[in-house]
């Protein structure tokens, strides 16, 4: 179960909407993380206020990078590994990725987001791709996703760091990955 929280530089009137054009990643774009214990994420519903002020931190502050390759997709770099993306004003999705082990390709990509989004609504997609372990052991990958935007509020973070009018979203991703023995792909 992933939990995002994400957040709105601007007073929206209480229309908290995600929309491609504000909350889509974008070429330069850098975002801070940092791995966390996890914690219990509190109740869904309409001004919240979620305080994660006490977290136990399990990895400091480490980068995504974002830059466009040359078909125009939207590339991701984190840990060693890479995220491809496309970038629509409905939907952004996860084309592929690739890490010092792994390639992947979706032939149906996986869903990340839908545009425009906003409190109580729902979506759910599945995904399927097909790349390569250590460059020879055929892999499958399937899978759905559920979203949904259950909370409305705002956050408290570490070091007294406050955010208002979050729409608190809750994601469900299941997969099934096989990997071949041999260097023939099978369905």
């Amino acid at each position: 179960i992933i939990m995002t929280i994400v957040c709105f530089p601007t007073v929206v009137n209480s229309q908290n909407i995600l929309t491609s054009s504000l909350n889509a990643p974008r070429d330069s774009d850098i975002i801070y993380k940092c791995r966390v214990k996890y914690t219990k994420p509190g109740d869904a519903g309409r001004d919240n206020c979620w305080d994660f002020s006490n977290t136990s931190i399990l990895e400091k502050s480490y980068s995504v990078t974002y830059s466009c390759d040359t078909m125009l997709n939207i590339v991701g770099i984190e840990h060693n590994s890479m995220y491809k993306y496309r970038v629509s004003t409905d939907s952004l999705v996860q084309t592929g990725y690739e890490e010092p082990t792994t390639m992947i390709r979706y032939d149906h990509p996986i869903l990340q987001q839908v545009y425009p989004f906003s409190m109580d609504m729902k979506s759910s997609s599945r995904y399927e791709g097909k790349g390569w372990y250590c460059g020879d052991h055929a892999m499958k990958i399937t899978g759905n996703v559920e979203q949904e935007a259950d909370g409305m509020g705002m956050i408290i973070l570490s070091e007294n760091d406050t955010l208002k009018n979050v729409l608190r979203v809750h994601t469900i991703r299941t997969s099934v990955t096989r990997i071949t023995a041999d260097t023939c792909m099978t369905d």
